[in-house]
């Protein structure tokens, strides 16, 4: 009789856990062809990349739990003759996450161009990361600078961070800040804004190309979370 009743206990406790966990939002990874999105996710999902990864057709899926937080990332196509599929799956995004290709300008280009329009118009309270993949690459082959990212991560009311899914630095890192301002459920155009003058931030790792002049930032450094 006791093992019964404890059987019973135990499970209803269990259940009683499992309903206080947050419930799981929504990711949406947005970006052109070849950016890197598929293996951001898979960096972060299954721990694994893939230099020959192939274009995704249509959307991806990934689902991955911090802590109680489960998030729930979907990964989008960056082929144009499929944008019309990706914009029914942006509806209740909670985060948007722009990808481009640190080496690739028109990547970047392309997410004041087309990306931030659509997704305003079918996401227009989501919180926005804008993430350039692939820091791994020697500076040289750098096409978008860090300043230059980061100056249109304020302009645009944007959390802004760098990574190489290659190598994991940073992926897990963001994540874990997109699951924390995510579940806050505020933007960065309603939070404060970050002093200029000092050195307050969201703990977002910035990997900046080396130079000669400029020391590099490790895994366990941080940018600034960019909004005005």
């Amino acid at each position: 009789m006791y093992l019964r009743v404890n059987r019973r206990l135990r499970r209803r406790l269990t259940i009683s856990l499992s309903a206080m966990d947050p419930p799981p939002f929504k990711i949406i990874l947005c970006g052109d062809s070849s950016c890197g999105k598929t293996s951001l996710l898979l960096r972060f999902t299954e721990d694994s990349f893939a230099d020959d990864e192939s274009s995704t057709l249509g959307v991806g899926f990934g689902v991955r739990k911090l802590g109680k937080q489960k998030l729930q990332i979907w990964d989008t196509t960056g082929q144009e003759r499929y944008r019309n599929v990706v914009t029914s799956y942006l509806r209740d995004a909670r985060v948007v996450v722009f990808v481009y290709d640190v080496r690739n300008k028109d990547t970047f280009n392309n997410i004041e161009a087309y990306w931030t329009e659509i997704i305003q118009k079918h996401t227009p309270h989501s919180i926005r990361f804008l993430v350039g993949n692939k820091s791994d690459a020697h500076p040289k082959e750098w096409q978008v600078s860090s300043e230059m990212a980061m100056a249109y991560a304020m302009q645009n009311k944007m959390y802004h961070v760098e990574v190489s899914a290659k190598t994991g630095v940073g992926v897990e890192n963001v994540f874990e800040q997109i699951a924390e301002v995510g579940s806050l459920k505020v933007a960065p155009a309603q939070r404060e804004p970050l002093s200029e003058t000092t050195n307050e931030s969201f703990n977002l790792i910035t990997s900046a190309p080396p130079t000669s002049t400029r020391k590099t930032r490790s895994d366990s450094g941080c940018g600034k979370c960019c909004h005005q």
